[in-house]
């Protein structure tokens, strides 16, 4: 799968590339696994190295803003993206996607990094 979600945001990839990041992060949310490895691999996501060289991370570390924006998107914009691309279903909010995306910043800075 080529979609541009799933393309690194600074356009540093090729056309038949994607960032294994956001597809990691796509299958954190996707997958059904414990709850304390699903941990460890978001972590990993957040601090490069991941716990064996990172035994501490900052709220205010700053690559943990796009992951938690990239899922944040996945859950909301792009899964309709994905359903239009691979059911054919249309998008009963598409006209709402702007606000949608808009509100993940106050998710993240309200809620999550709080």
């Amino acid at each position: 799968m080529r979609h541009k979600a799933l393309k690194d945001d600074e356009g540093e990839l090729g056309d038949d590339q994607i960032d294994a990041k956001f597809l990691i992060a796509y299958g954190l949310l996707l997958c059904h696994g414990k709850t304390e490895s699903k941990c460890e691999v978001f972590y990993g996501l957040c601090q490069e190295g991941g716990m064996e060289m990172h035994k501490w991370i900052s709220a205010t570390d700053k690559d943990i803003i796009p992951i938690v924006e990239k899922m944040c998107l996945l859950a909301t914009c792009h899964v309709f993206e994905f359903a239009e691309l691979f059911t054919d279903m249309h998008n009963p909010y598409e006209e709402h996607m702007d606000k949608l995306a808009a509100a993940h910043e106050d998710l993240r800075e309200d809620h999550f990094l709080e």
